[in-house]
């Protein structure tokens, strides 16, 4: 797989899985606060938060792609 292939996969699976996250009722937002049912479900929310951001300064830092 080449740098960017990789960093696309890494910023796809963080958005999914918090897209996921929030369909499955892990976290709630009440009254402009995340509350999450337990320590794992924040724990899977920073990580794919962190996988996010990691594919995207991949993408940008290591792959030398562009970002506009």
């Amino acid at each position: 797989m080449t740098c960017e292939q990789i960093a696309l996969a890494l910023s796809a699976l963080g958005a999914v899985l918090v897209g996921v996250i929030l369909t499955v009722e892990g976290v709630t937002v009440r009254q402009g606060h995340l509350h999450f049912r337990n320590i794992r479900w924040r724990l899977a929310w920073w990580c794919a938060w962190f996988s996010f951001f990691l594919g995207i300064a991949g993408a940008v830092f290591f792959c030398g792609s562009k970002v506009s």
